[in-house]
């Protein structure tokens, strides 16, 4: 006694499962590019913290280093002074030259003193530009749009050159890196460029979920896990609703290639790549199938079939090609159209479908 199924075919989207955390697109350890004592600290500068490109974060004493910068911008008034008292020197010397015989010398005409003037004065624009520069770094800035993760400073801390302040993260884009099993290429479009991606996790006790995109692949297999990675990105990750917070763990699945006529069907009834049919004459009738994917308890498979094929869903004990069979009563099915529609959401532990559920989605591969 024997179950059978109507042999159904339909458009197909694959899809192919991994998992990740949610990581920031950039990483930045703050430090301290001069040094002093820290005289002031922005509310944002906390673990948790948004922060804007170019807000201060924080300020370390600049008294000195204003000084310095008048010191420096004196000086190149000074250099600057010098400058056109010996161009006008210049000037006295060539007219004194004038309606003489012979050729004047560089040193007549004072060129190495206008020279020497010249570069005294590239000096001194030379220290103003260095002042002002470790003027403006004693205002530690955000690079980015960014979340704090640390802050390794307070009020009054004396820093140095190097010193480490806090850590920042951006938040303008999240990434999730996605191993891939060398096996599992095969079911992506242009090894995975460009797919979409579904990211899901838990959040408060319900399942969420984001749409992400891959952008690139990392293009090496990694040694221990003989895994390539994908890495798929999501924009703003704080505006979405739900939030997408780094550090997340998170399953996905990515749109893979687009199957025209497949059959999907429990994968314990194939034997030896054939699929057991029920001929006109409720003979077994094995029939050769091009097997695609099997994940789970499901197969996706190919093959030329007709309207009326039937396969046996029930277990067989000793087959035989063209061993006659009895059919359980109630599950042999009359002639029945051969496609469904496409289905591109078709999860990979639902039941296969039945003629009572012509519309039940299969496995997605």
């Amino acid at each position: 006694m024997v179950k059978v199924d109507p042999v159904i075919t339909r458009d197909l989207q694959l899809k192919v499962r991994s998992y990740g955390v949610v990581t920031p697109r950039y990483e930045t350890q703050l430090v301290a590019q001069v040094s002093g004592t820290i005289q002031k600290l922005s509310e944002q500068f906390v673990k948790g913290g948004f922060v804007s490109a170019g807000d201060v974060l924080a300020e370390i004493d600049a008294r000195d280093y204003e000084a310095v910068l008048i010191e420096a911008q004196a000086s190149l008034k000074s250099a600057q002074a010098a400058l056109e008292q010996e161009r006008a020197q210049v000037i006295v010397a060539r007219k004194e030259w004038q309606g003489t015989q012979g050729e004047p010398t560089a040193l007549s005409l004072r060129k190495p003193q206008l020279a020497q003037e010249e570069a005294r004065v590239k000096a001194a624009m030379a220290q103003v530009t260095r002042a002002t520069n470790d003027l403006e770094r004693t205002q530690v800035r955000a690079p980015y749009d960014g979340l704090i993760v640390s802050r390794l400073v307070g009020m009054g801390t004396y820093v140095n050159p190097g010193t480490s302040l806090g850590m920042v993260y951006s938040v303008d884009t999240a990434e999730v890196r996605l191993p891939i099993a060398q096996n599992q290429y095969q079911f992506l479009e242009g090894n995975g460029l460009g797919a979409e991606v579904v990211l899901k996790a838990d959040v408060a006790g319900s399942e969420a979920s984001w749409y992400a995109k891959i952008i690139r692949s990392e293009g090496v297999v990694d040694r221990d896990s003989r895994m390539t990675y994908l890495v798929a990105q999501v924009s703003r990750p704080y505006e979405q609703n739900p939030l997408l917070p780094f550090g997340l763990y998170t399953t996905a699945e990515l749109s893979g290639k687009h199957l025209k006529d497949v059959v999907v069907l429990p994968q314990h009834i194939l034997v030896d790549g054939k699929l057991p049919l029920l001929d006109p004459q409720r003979r077994l009738n094995f029939k050769s199938v091009e097997v695609i994917r099997i994940e789970g308890k499901h197969a996706v498979v190919r093959g030329d079939f007709g309207v009326q094929d039937q396969f046996i869903s029930s277990a067989l004990h000793y087959p035989v090609q063209g061993m006659q069979l009895k059919v359980a009563a109630g599950t042999e099915n009359p002639p029945i159209a051969k496609r469904l529609p496409q289905e591109p959401d078709t999860e990979p532990n639902t039941p296969v479908p039945d003629a009572s559920t012509p519309h039940a989605k299969g496995d997605a591969g």
